[in-house]
């Protein structure tokens, strides 16, 4: 008899548990001192305009479906699970390219951001280090599953969020969301297995 499709995930119990942890984060308070959480935020935008809503859930919301998505693929083996990780990462990572250039236009000005090229470095290491393992034909295919992709996703997340709390750093009004969000990539990012 054989068993079911749940019996072998392809990643362990523990990515599930983070990844939960990842998407549960979303309904933390926004800002210190209020208790807006990132969901209401969301519906909000939602309420007031659908394209609004959207674009607002594609970039602010892009760490927590990424964290659904791996909660989902980890308990639930298959093309579709797959592909959606692999869309997610793809996203943050996109994401982070963009927020990146930007970060670069701006340092020369008297508002520029505290310390940029450590933003710019770690995101062109993991973009350079994330395409050459999608696109070399050297790669074995197990080293471009899904712990890899689920992994390349925390790493944007962590690297965007960790050079946000640098900015940051003594002030700002960032609620538990931002610094839960932080942590919860760290965490996803270190109990995802190794390729092997």
């Amino acid at each position: 008899m054989s068993e079911p499709v749940w019996f072998h995930p392809p990643l362990p119990w523990r990515v599930t548990l983070v990844a939960l942890v990842l998407v549960a984060v979303a309904w933390l308070p926004v800002s210190v001192g209020d208790d807006v959480s990132l969901v209401q935020v969301l519906l909000a935008a939602w309420h007031e305009d659908w394209l609004q809503g959207l674009l607002t859930t594609l970039v602010i919301g892009a760490p927590h479906l990424f964290g659904l998505a791996v909660l989902y693929g980890s308990r639930r083996p298959g093309a579709w699970a797959a592909a959606a990780v692999r869309a997610w990462s793809s996203w943050l990572l996109f994401e982070a390219v963009l927020l990146a250039l930007v970060v670069a236009r701006s340092t020369g000005g008297g508002d520029a951001p505290r310390a940029p090229w450590v933003l710019v470095g770690f995101v062109a290491v993991l973009a350079t280090l994330y395409i050459r393992r999608i696109a070399s034909p050297h790669v074995p295919p197990h080293r471009r599953d899904l712990g890899f992709f689920a992994r390349a996703g925390a790493l944007a997340i962590f690297g965007v969020f960790a050079w946000g709390e640098l900015q940051l750093h003594g002030g700002g009004g960032a609620g538990p969301w931002f610094h839960a969000t932080t942590a919860a990539a760290f965490a996803l990012a270190a109990v995802v297995p190794r390729d092997r």
